[in-house]
Formats: C-alpha cells, sequence, structure tokens
C-alpha cells in the first residue's frame, strides 16, 4: 500500500510543481517563517505521525491520507492558495466546492507545525478572521482543541 501511496504523492507533486520562490522574501529576521530562498517555511512534501502525506506548493496543497480500513483506497484532497500571509504564518485556500481554508505553521527549535485552523469557511474573509492557532500551544489544545501537526520533509 505504501508504493501506491508514494506514486500517488510524487504525482501530486509533479502535477503542481514545486515552487522556489514565495511572495515576500523582506524581511531577513523571519528565519522562522522563510527559507534561505526566501520561500515560505511550508512550501514542500511532507508526511506525518499518521502516515498522511502532504505537498504544499506556491500555488496548491495535496494531502494524501491513508486508508481508514485495510483494502480502502487512500484519501486524496487538494485545494488552490488564493493568499500567502508569509509574514504571519498562514495561507488561504479555496476547496473548490464554495468553501474556504485556513493553514497556520511556525517553525520552533528546528521542527515545522501546521495547523488546518479552519476547514470549511463560507468566505475568504471568514477563513482569515479565523485566527485562533495558538502557536504556544503546539502539543495540547493549540489547534482548535487538537494539537498541531509535525510535518516531516520526505526524502527522495
Amino acid at each position: 500500500m505504501k508504493t501506491n501511496k508514494w506514486w500517488m504523492v510524487v504525482l501530486a507533486s509533479a502535477l503542481l510543481g514545486f515552487a522556489t520562490t514565495a511572495c515576500d522574501d523582506s524581511d531577513d529576521d523571519k528565519d522562522n517563517n522563510v527559507n534561505d530562498d526566501g520561500a515560505a517555511a511550508i512550501l514542500g512534501t511532507y508526511s506525518d505521525e499518521w502516515d498522511s502525506t502532504y505537498a504544499f506548493t506556491e500555488d496548491a496543497v495535496a494531502v494524501v491520507y491513508p486508508p481508514f480500513d485495510e483494502g480502502d483506497d487512500p484519501f486524496e484532497a487538494s485545494s488552490e492558495i488564493v493568499a500567502w500571509h508569509i509574514d504571519d504564518e498562514f495561507f488561504l485556500a479555496d476547496n473548490g466546492d464554495g468553501t474556504f481554508s485556513r493553514y497556520d505553521w511556525t517553525v520552533q527549535e528546528s521542527a515545522l507545525y501546521y495547523c488546518q485552523i479552519e476547514y470549511a469557511a463560507a468566505s475568504l474573509d471568514d477563513a482569515q478572521a479565523n485566527d485562533t492557532a495558538n502557536r504556544s500551544d503546539l502539543a495540547d489544545s493549540g489547534c482548535g482543541g487538537f494539537p498541531w501537526t509535525l510535518l516531516t520533509p520526505v526524502t527522495r
């Protein structure tokens, strides 16, 4: 099953393309949220402790969730990124069904965490307004009552 999942992640990454720059690289003191080339720190392909895989590019986020039951296929979801707020460590995405999401990220002690604090806002403004992700409570309930998700880079 892992081979099938890797194939889908590689395909999703190839279709979305990897980004090399982002909207804003003007603040060199923001080492936690930008890479050496000025791109948002969250750009790349990652896995989490539940064996889900994430591909973040400048234009989209694609997630492959493992099957819930043995014999089921993995579940794939993708959204178009419509606004970056790099200095505030979040982006907004159009889910393609009339709803919007907000993804927050943070880097602490060289580890990258993310929180999808808003899953299905009725408008882009509503998604942006949900600023309840708590970066000082990553391990317990800082992401809408749940821990933030630790992202591990996928190596090829």
